[in-house]
């Protein structure tokens, strides 16, 4: 996507797009990016995930868990 400070609108046939990649991978997950490169201070995306995908629980310092 290009550089732009205004929201960007993610459209249903974006959605439908993404939710297809998902269920199409082996881990049953797909991203869609919504910066224009690494290099921009703020990373945003949007995940989709089927309902067959496994999302590993982590353990941080500060809850201990």
């Amino acid at each position: 996507m290009t550089r732009n400070r205004e929201p960007q609108l993610v459209g249903s046939e974006q959605l439908a797009r993404l939710l297809e990649t998902a269920a199409a991978s082996t881990r049953k997950r797909s991203h869609l990016l919504l910066h224009a490169d690494h290099q921009d201070p703020v990373q945003r995306l949007l995940i989709g995930l089927e309902p067959e995908s496994y999302v590993a629980r982590t353990c941080t310092a500060s809850n201990g868990r």
